[in-house]
């Protein structure tokens, strides 16, 4: 969630009105990954991320995990923009890592396999030299 300066300013319960209705609960408190109550807007990390915890519940009953840039309180929309895509490309980079070692390790089994099949294996046995 993106909040403008105005929004902030009004204090911490109207923010956690803003994110009970964008996560549609009922929210008691918003704490951060530790458990400690973020009580100030001015607690809030420009790119923190934080649990919502419903009325009623505490930390470790119910998580609303409101993740990395879940809430950002940066002024400046084309760095926010920016930030959102330089993480997709990190992701991207990641999923190409996997699938390129995932198809070496399978590659590597074809050819093992194929190469046993039309070898004849040699057995050594007491020094002497014995073909299966």
């Amino acid at each position: 969630m993106n909040f403008q300066r105005k929004q902030l300013e009004k204090g911490m319960n109207y923010v956690l009105e803003l994110i009970a209705r964008r996560y549609n609960v009922n929210p008691g408190k918003l704490v951060d990954m530790d458990g400690r109550k973020v009580s100030e807007v001015t607690q809030l990390m420009s790119r923190g991320a934080y649990v919502l915890i419903p009325v009623g519940q505490s930390f470790r009953d119910t998580w609303y995990f409101l993740p990395d840039n879940a809430i950002d309180t940066s002024s400046n929309k084309a760095m926010i923009e920016e930030r959102s895509a330089q993480r997709d490309r990190l992701l991207q980079r990641r999923q190409k890592k996997e699938q390129k070692a995932k198809s070496k390790s399978t590659g590597r089994s074809k050819s093992v396999g194929a190469a046993s099949s039309s070898v004849s294996p040699k057995i050594t046995f007491n020094g002497r030299n014995n073909r299966r």
